[in-house]
């Protein structure tokens, strides 16, 4: 899926104007990467806490829910999380050149 997208986003950036790979493409694969990182840190904390409070409240089969549960709930919500977080890092990072200070600071 998120090959696909990155495809559909290439073809659409060589396709503007300026012919070249840009910002909407530089953005996508920071954006995919962030959701694949959050998900994957959200997964292995929710795991852990989940397995955790499963265990207190029922050891075996709790922990098995508990780890399970938190996992995907975590992963979900980091996935979410990173995308977005992606997104502010490039939207933060593209300046345009040195005016681009000169102008907000003159606002």
């Amino acid at each position: 899926m998120d090959a696909l997208e990155l495809i559909n986003t290439i073809e659409c950036d060589l396709k503007d104007a300026d012919k070249k790979i840009g910002k909407k493409t530089y953005g996508n694969i920071v954006n995919i990467g962030g959701r694949w990182t959050g998900a994957w840190i959200g997964a292995k904390l929710g795991a852990e806490g989940g397995a955790a409070f499963g265990t207190y409240i029922y050891p075996g089969i709790g922990t098995l829910i508990g780890g399970a549960g938190g996992s995907l709930i975590l992963g979900c919500v980091g996935a979410f999380g990173g995308g977005e977080f992606a997104k502010w890092v490039v939207d933060v990072s593209n300046v345009e050149g040195e005016n681009y200070v000169i102008k907000k600071m003159d606002k």
